[in-house]
């Protein structure tokens, strides 16, 4: 594992990989298992210097809902693999869906319950976001979309950082910070992440240099994040962004004859893109606008009180809440559910469909009516 990467110049006869997850060539699955090897040294030496057990020790790992079958199969394999060879063969990991496990931290820790009204959790990622919908004590709906961080920040339809906004607008304004403050590892840091033209990557150091330790001692007084949140120019891609998933939400609720939720909890490191949208420490500009879509899509003239849950650490609560669930009690497959985002309002199991499924012209041009809607509806 890189534990300096985006803090110094990585080795010449160095080669980064970077989104390892996603990727699918034979050869990624190798690092795969090299990363979760040193994952596991981690935590060996951790339960050993606390005079732990490893024996007794269990290991929770997580998966984005909309992974593949096989995806999901060959990382568990590499799991039980790993875990068998570096800790112990006295227990078998478990897999917990990334976006079950949030609410049970909320639930917990912070007193949020689904028993008079639905709680959304929405887990927000690099490349997927996951909807789960809470009644009672049990998650009842589950849909993942192809819709994340990434395609607010990253290089879709082939584009390349050269075309990307943010990118475009921030490099130069980054490397003239660098040199002002003669923070030349930093600036060359940031030019070899450029060399590999992938938007994603640069946007993600972007975001590190208000942690970097650096910066943080010399106190330097920068973060991507407040310069986001205070450009007007930008500011519209988030509104459309945040508000996009919730229309889509609110629509598969409403489809489903379920009831307003009373409180949405955010989760994944993609959900720090609230507080660039919103700019306030309690999000009450965004929990009005979600009430207001919520309330045009259900007819109501009165909006009803919806509250969003956001923790400043959004990776260490899902973390937290698979600690705090039992993990025999869900099992995902049975509450999957997609709405396809076309005119009709189709609702359609997830196991059923897949987005190849959807390249007929006809169901083509009913979701591109829904998203034209859908901007008029915004605006």
């Amino acid at each position: 594992i890189p534990f300096d990467y985006e803090k110094y110049v990585s080795k010449g006869n160095s080669k980064i990989s970077t989104d390892l997850k996603w990727s699918n060539d034979d050869a990624n699955l190798i690092r795969i298992e090299r990363f979760f090897e040193k994952l596991l040294f981690l935590i060996r030496t951790k339960v050993l210097l606390n005079n732990g057990d490893l024996k007794s020790t269990k290991l929770l790992w997580f998966y984005p809902s909309s992974m593949s079958a096989k995806r999901l199969d060959d990382m568990d394999k590499l799991w039980q693999k790993v875990f068998k060879k570096y800790i112990s063969s006295e227990s078998v990991p478990s897999k917990i869906s990334e976006s079950i496990a949030p609410y049970y931290f909320y639930k917990n820790k912070r007193g949020v319950t689904a028993s008079n009204k639905p709680v959304v959790a929405i887990d927000i990622g690099g490349g997927t976001s996951d909807i789960v919908i809470y009644q009672g004590k049990n998650p009842t709906h589950l849909t993942s979309i192809r819709f994340a961080a990434n395609a607010v920040f990253g290089d879709a339809y082939g584009n390349s950082p050269e075309t990307n906004g943010f990118v475009v607008k921030y490099s130069n304004v980054i490397k003239e910070l660098l040199q002002i403050n003669e923070e030349h590892n930093l600036l060359a840091v940031f030019n070899q992440i450029n060399e590999k033209q992938k938007s994603e990557d640069i946007i993600t150091f972007l975001f590190s240099l208000e942690n970097n330790k650096s910066f943080q001692e010399r106190r330097i007084p920068f973060s991507f994040n407040e310069k986001l949140g205070k450009d007007d120019d930008l500011k519209i891609i988030f509104i459309t962004f945040y508000s996009s998933i919730i229309y889509h939400l609110a629509k598969l609720m409403h489809t489903n004859n379920l009831s307003i939720p009373r409180n949405v909890i955010f989760s994944g490191t993609g959900s720090k893109i609230l507080s660039i949208t919103d700019g306030s420490s309690d999000n009450n500009k965004l929990e009005k606008l979600t009430q207001i879509i919520f309330s045009k899509i259900y007819s109501q003239s009165e909006l009803s009180k919806i509250e969003l849950e956001q923790d400043d650490n959004p990776k260490e609560i899902t973390c937290k809440g698979g600690l705090l669930m039992d993990t025999d009690l869900i099992d995902i497959k049975d509450i999957e559910t997609v709405l396809l985002g076309d005119t009709d309002n189709t609702i359609v199991p997830e196991k059923s469909i897949k987005y190849t499924d959807l390249e007929g012209e006809k169901n083509i041009n009913a979701v591109v009516s829904e998203v034209t809607s859908f901007i008029d509806f915004l605006f």
